[in-house]
């Protein structure tokens, strides 16, 4: 997942010069928090209850990463 990631950011930030990329997560899937973090993603906020889910609202994680934050290794 890391990879496709990656290979995102490198499209959005070099081929269309996209300025900010946001990622939106469940705040209790771990793993895809994870690899956010994990891929340079800073958390901007936390928007409680704002997503259904399986018939229940659950809170949201707001990643971003800026393109002058990216580094393309």
């Amino acid at each position: 997942m890391l990879q496709v990631i990656h290979e995102l950011c490198s499209l959005a930030f070099t081929q269309y010069n996209v300025q900010k990329i946001e990622i939106y997560v469940a705040a209790d899937n771990f793993a895809s928090n994870k690899v956010a973090k994990n891929s340079g993603f800073h958390l901007e906020t936390t928007q409680r209850e704002s997503i259904l889910l399986f018939g229940e609202f659950h809170d949201e994680n707001i990643w971003s990463l800026l393109q002058n934050e990216w580094n393309g290794n």
